[in-house]
């Protein structure tokens, strides 16, 4: 399946690196006394101040030491908030812009574009973020569940850099061990390293210019007029619905949680996506006394359930399952004849054990209740 899938996987793992490419902002002085722990808390005390930027980076993705696939990317940041990216993966040119306003992607070779706007950017932060923003992401991310070592400097894309070793206390963590070489100045990170199971991915600049100058065309796109141009939003719809139109939805009837001991099925809601993953699924939201607990979701599905790391095999309904628990998210999942189960625990008093007892009542809702 990993080989299988490493398109997605890839995309995943590029747009993770994304929202880590600047951890930082501000002028910081090199003789400012260094500690791991300080490169990452300083962004935080430090300005906000905005950032221009053109940089050119390599993401290489490899697994068990074989290198499955290669990212080449161009970025040009402008200091309101403007970005572009060109990507170029399996010799397909993909050329994303955000102009203030709104997101599209074109992929020349294909003639095929996208685009999102309104209220489908909020789910695109990683295009606003401002360093700073990012910063705080990342020490999240790391600050209790990574020891922090300094390692030995280095020049990255003739920049001066920090060298931070993030290594995870617990070994089946979902991030993994992390290495990151910071610029002294700005605080990006021009180097990262990432390791999680057999999966090691790596990016690297190899060329950043922080005064760079932009043409009024920079920010734009030039789209033919035959392109297939399809708006982002609409390639997922969703709308609230009946238990009977979600067994319809999904094609076969599955299994759910009654209402029981105060528990409320509050509301069934049902995506139906036409992009690169073609399929419907219905999410099964439950509260009690007007307090959101968990949510199910449910689709159709034909691949084996994979246990990766940072996940815990467990047995749901003497299914094979797999449970993550990072921080304040906790979720699981298991398949069932022929249908995908994910759950997300909401409300800290539901624990894992309780929700393990509600699924041995599930019923199955086939249309003749």
């Amino acid at each position: 399946m990993m080989m299988k899938n490493i398109k997605s996987i890839g995309w995943m793992l590029v747009s993770s690196i994304f929202a880590l490419t600047l951890v930082g902002c501000a002028t910081s002085s090199e003789g400012n006394q260094f500690s791991p722990k300080q490169v990452l808390t300083n962004a935080l005390e430090e300005t906000d101040a905005p950032l221009s930027y053109y940089g050119e980076s390599t993401v290489d993705i490899y697994e068990n030491g074989e290198k499955l696939t290669t990212f080449q990317l161009k970025e040009w940041v402008s200091d309101d908030g403007k970005k572009r990216i060109e990507d170029i993966h399996d010799d397909i040119l993909t050329i994303t812009v955000f102009d203030g306003s709104k997101i599209v992607t074109y992929q020349p070779n294909e003639n095929k574009g996208f685009f999102m706007e309104d209220e489908m950017l909020e789910v695109m932060d990683e295009f606003q973020m401002s360093p700073k923003k990012q910063a705080e992401h990342t020490l999240k991310l790391v600050k209790d569940t990574h020891e922090l070592e300094e390692g030995e400097e280095a020049t990255i894309a003739g920049r001066k850099t920090y060298h931070i070793k993030a290594v995870a206390k617990d070994k089946d963590n979902l991030i993994g061990d992390m290495e990151l070489w910071i610029d002294k100045e700005n605080w990006v990170v021009l180097k990262l390293i990432s390791t999680s199971g057999n999966i090691k991915t790596e990016l690297e600049y190899t060329k950043i210019d922080y005064n760079p100058t932009f043409d009024e065309d920079t920010f734009t796109i030039e789209l033919p007029e035959d392109v297939e141009l399809q708006d982002l939003e609409g390639l997922s719809e969703t709308r609230e619905v009946t238990l009977e139109e979600a067994i319809q939805g999904v094609g076969q009837g599955f299994y759910y949680i009654p209402e029981q001991d105060g528990l409320v099925l509050a509301k069934i809601e049902q995506f139906d996506s036409n992009g690169a993953i073609e399929r419907t699924e219905v999410n099964l939201n439950y509260e009690r006394d007007g307090v959101p607990l968990f949510f199910v979701s449910v689709f159709p599905s034909d691949e084996e359930l994979e246990i990766f790391p940072g996940e815990e095999e467990i047995s749901v309904r003497n299914e094979k399952g797999s449970y993550m628990e990072m921080n304040e998210f906790r979720a699981l999942t298991w398949q069932e004849e022929g249908l995908n189960y994910s759950a997300v625990l909401l409300d800290s008093s539901i624990t894992l054990d309780d929700f393990l007892a509600l699924t041995e009542t599930m019923i199955l809702a086939n249309g003749n209740e």
